[in-house]
Order: C-alpha cells, then sequence, then structure tokens
C-alpha cells in the first residue's frame, strides 16, 4: 500500500512539474486549441445527438476523427508543438520588451533622483557658504572692535535679564557701601547673594581681591557695566 501511495505522488508531483513549466504548460494550451472541438464534443455533446445526426457512437466519431493521418498529425503534435514554440518566443519578445521598459523607467527615476539630490547638495552647501562667510565676517568686525564696543554688544544682550538687575544692585550697595567687603562665616560686612556673585564672577564683572575670598572689585569689564548700570538706573527716574 506504501509503494503504491509513493507512486501516486511521484505521478502528481511529476505532474505537477510538467503543468508548472511554462513549456509544458503552454504545449497543454496550444493542444487544447487545435483540439478544442473534440473536447467539446466529448464533454458538452450529448451521445444520442451524434448517433442521429452521424449514426456513429461519440467513440468512433472521434476516432473518425482523427482517421485522417495529416490532421492526426498537424492536430496531435505538430500544431501544438508549432504553437508553443510562438507563443514561448512572443513573450519571450515582450518580457524583453517590457523588462528594457521598466529598466528604462526605474533607470529615468534613479537619474531624477540624482539630479534633485545633487541641486539639494548644492543648495544645502551654497547656505552652509553663506552662513561660514557670515560668521568670519562678524569674527572680523568683531576683532576690530575696540574692548567698549564688544562689552556694549554683551551689555545689550544681558542687561535685560532679572538676575543682572538684581546682581549689579548688589553690586553697587557691597562697592559703595562696604568697601567690596563681603560676609564670610558671620563676619559682619555685605551679604551677597550665591547667585549674584556667581553672575558677577563668571561674566568677568568682578574678580576677588588676590588672597582673599571676602573682598572683591571691579574689572575694566565691571567698570563699564557698573557704570552703564548706573546711568540707565538714573535715565528711568527722570
Amino acid at each position: 500500500m506504501d509503494e503504491v501511495n509513493e507512486i501516486v505522488d511521484s505521478v502528481k508531483n511529476a505532474i505537477k512539474e510538467r503543468l508548472g513549466s511554462i513549456m509544458y504548460g503552454m504545449f497543454l494550451i496550444s493542444w487544447i486549441g487545435w483540439n478544442w472541438q473534440v473536447i467539446y464534443t466529448t464533454l458538452f455533446i450529448d451521445q444520442n445527438i451524434i448517433l442521429a445526426n452521424t449514426g456513429l457512437l461519440k467513440i468512433d466519431y472521434i476516432k473518425n476523427i482523427y482517421t485522417n493521418k495529416w490532421i492526426f498529425t498537424r492536430n496531435i503534435i505538430l500544431g501544438p508543438i508549432i504553437s508553443t514554440y510562438l507563443i514561448i518566443w512572443w513573450l519571450s519578445k515582450i518580457d524583453l520588451i517590457c523588462s528594457r521598459k521598466n529598466y528604462s523607467n526605474k533607470a529615468k527615476k534613479e537619474l531624477e533622483k540624482a539630479k534633485i539630490e545633487k541641486n539639494l547638495l548644492k543648495e544645502k552647501q551654497s547656505i552652509l557658504d553663506e552662513r561660514i562667510e557670515t560668521v568670519r565676517k562678524e569674527k572680523i568686525i568683531t576683532q576690530e572692535l575696540t574692548k567698549e564696543q564688544r562689552w556694549s554688544m554683551d551689555f545689550k544682550d544681558i542687561s535685560s535679564t532679572k538676575i543682572y538687575r538684581n546682581a549689579m544692585e548688589d553690586l553697587e550697595i557691597c562697592l559703595y557701601k562696604h568697601d567690596g567687603y563681603l560676609s564670610i562665616d558671620g563676619f559682619p560686612n555685605y551679604h551677597m547673594k550665591s547667585e549674584n556673585i556667581s553672575f558677577l564672577h563668571t561674566n568677568d564683572i568682578v574678580n576677588f581681591v588676590e588672597g582673599t575670598r571676602n573682598q572683591i572689585n571691579l574689572t575694566e569689564k565691571g567698570k563699564y557695566y557698573l557704570r552703564e548700570f548706573i546711568k540707565n538706573k538714573k535715565d528711568s527716574y527722570i
């Protein structure tokens, strides 16, 4: 029983392989095309109708069609083989044309994509070059500015911040009322907030007097800042 099943499976697989091949598939289609009348008669025409019209049984009628050797050779062998060859030949030509067209379309898309990317890179490079040139010019301009001109530019950036105003007010009191002395470890001098001291020191407005941590003095930049601060404060009172 197992051997029979193996034979049946082998036949099924062979048929599937043959039908799956384009050549065998086209041959089958061609054979059906050449012999469609016999197939139609076999499947759909009632034997009584054939008997009434020809006086022959269905099987005898079909045999009679293939009695002529030329018809048999043409319909069974030559016709299907030639048709199969022509169909496969034309299909290969059509497939080649379609493949070329498809490849051409893909190539055009890739070329267009490459052109767009190239133009995009050019635009990005142009923008980058403009930025580099702007930075270079700004650097040159900054280098040519005097100290007070650079301080003035910095002053505009930070003078509107709250911590600047608080720190400068603290600094003014500390310098003019306490000679720059700060309160450390309970020593009775001016107590300035740590964030204000940090802001003033990191922005190069004050320095600690050498050898101490409880007295500050103004840098050149700090003198300019404090002068502008006092001036603006007076202007706001007018």
